[in-house]
């Protein structure tokens, strides 16, 4: 990947203009347009080490809280405060621990799933479970540890976290161009070409092999996911979902996303994906972006770096016509993109899908792994979402 370099300097302000990667095959994005740059300050590599080190030691100030039930439970806000606290890389943008990169403040992530706990016990009792951590789930791992060993958790995370910066700021020169989308040829004539955000990319595309595999059980959407992210690189072997399970701590509860940017970044197999993108995957909240933004985030990564995308979606029959009862939290492999038509409503996501119901109710109709389905259904699962988040 062809990257303008960044010098990190306190309080120095950097504009950063991303640069498309080497030719990589037919589906390539242009260079970007004239004039649209963010600018940011970046923190030094003591900076950032000081910040880290902040954050972790307020884990020597929390107090172990004993799990209970959420809704109308004093200390539920103390339990959010607790676990998902944020590290201030930047005066605009911060890390936040179990949650992602973000622009919005501390306080607002943390005042947003206050609120989501009052009522998602509630919630979720009317959903099938399909394999994400709920908010109660994640806040009851982190008190079920150790002082010890919830500073070792808190501090590799944002150490992992923090090699993402320059990223970041990529992904938000991206979110922030010129948002007009236009087809300077007619949809499906060969050599049809979408502009979005003042980037031309190919009219249609894919990624990955077509190697697929359905979850074993109801909570291994994220093991399943990855197993297929890992399958479909080279001539990689097929690796078991439970070996995938163990890797991602994953329990009968499910399976957190912080887990499954760990497991990407830091995996043999997986990483072969970070060096072919030239940056770590990231946790990266999509509350700010628009429809145009978030399918452009998409396909940028299937059209110009040529890698798959993390979905994190909530998985309801209003977005997926396909289910026979609501889900939960779920894990889909992002793979590709179709812009149909000059119509935005048209756009089509391409997708792996590890959830089939049939496999845990006979009844139930068969859901098949390969999807091509309304990019803006995804679109509004995602930011539906209680942590409406992605990995890219």
């Amino acid at each position: 990947m062809r990257r303008k370099s960044v010098p990190l300097a306190v309080g120095l302000s950097v504009a950063i203009t991303i640069l498309a990667p080497a030719y990589q095959g037919p589906a390539i994005a242009s260079e970007p347009p004239p004039g649209s740059q963010v600018v940011h300050e970046i923190p030094d590599a003591d900076a950032i080490s000081a910040e880290i080190d902040r954050v972790v030691a307020e884990v020597q100030d929390l107090r172990k809280l004993k799990s209970q039930p959420a809704a109308g439970v004093p200390g539920v806000d103390q339990q959010v405060e607790n676990v998902f606290r944020c590290a201030e890389f930047m005066e605009t943008a911060r890390y936040c621990l179990g949650y992602g990169w973000t622009t919005s403040t501390e306080d607002a992530v943390q005042a947003e799933l206050q609120a989501v706990a009052v009522t998602e016990s509630t919630r979720r009792s009317a959903a099938e479970e399909t394999g994400d951590l709920s908010l109660q789930e994640m806040i009851d791992r982190s008190s079920a540890m150790s002082v010890d060993e919830r500073a070792l958790a808190d501090r590799r995370e944002l150490e992992d976290a923090a090699t993402g910066i320059e990223k970041f700021i990529q992904l938000e020169e991206l979110r922030l161009g010129p948002d007009p989308v236009s087809i300077d040829a007619p949809a499906g004539s060969v050599g049809a070409r979408a502009v979005i955000g003042g980037y031309t990319y190919p009219e249609s595309g894919g990624i990955l092999q077509g190697r697929v595999s359905e979850q074993e059980t109801t909570y291994w959407c994220g093991p399943t996911t990855l197993q297929m992210m890992a399958w479909n690189y080279g001539s990689h072997a097929k690796v078991a979902q439970s070996t995938w399970a163990t890797r991602l701590n994953t329990t009968s509860a499910g399976t957190a996303i912080s887990d499954m940017i760990r497991v990407i970044n830091n995996n043999g197999q997986l990483s072969k994906w970070v060096t072919q993108q030239g940056a770590k995957y990231l946790a990266l909240d999509i509350s700010g972006h628009t429809y145009a933004q978030w399918y452009q985030l998409n396909v940028n990564h299937y059209s110009t770096w040529s890698t798959p995308v993390v979905l994190h979606p909530i998985l309801l029959k209003k977005y997926y016509p396909y289910l026979d009862d609501n889900g939960s939290g779920h894990f889909q492999l992002g793979r590709g993109w179709d812009f149909e038509s000059h119509k935005a409503d048209s756009w089509q996501l391409k997708y792996y899908e590890p959830w089939n119901q049939q496999r845990f109710n006979p009844s139930e109709p068969f859901i098949p792994r390969k999807q091509k389905r309304w990019a803006k259904n995804s679109y509004l699962a995602n930011k539906e979402h209680f942590q409406h988040n992605i990995g890219v």
